[in-house]
């Protein structure tokens, strides 16, 4: 277990977490079965977010878009633990 802070790290589309940039890749790999290579990705399109910036993430069900939490960069980080947080496309 690493004591390194876990943060939030985004492309604008889709946001993991991880407790360091170079850990992107493995988590979005482990989420959507490719490789940034494979895709076309860098890490050069992915920001740190600030860790008290305030994100809305709302979940999807059968109803539509009924469950909406607000949290900051730092709190989604430490309660989600490492790996893939959201899209913007699902």
């Amino acid at each position: 277990m690493s004591d390194e802070k876990l943060r939030l790290f985004t492309n604008h589309t889709d946001t993991v977490v991880a407790h360091r940039l170079s850990d992107v890749p493995a988590i979005v790999a482990q989420q959507y079965g490719s490789t940034f290579e494979e895709e076309g990705w860098t890490l050069d399109e992915w920001d740190e977010v600030d860790e008290n910036k305030s994100i809305t993430i709302r979940n999807v069900n059968g109803n539509g878009w009924d469950d909406v939490a607000t949290k900051t960069a730092a709190e989604w980080a430490s309660e989600h633990g490492r790996g893939f947080l959201c899209s913007t496309e699902w």
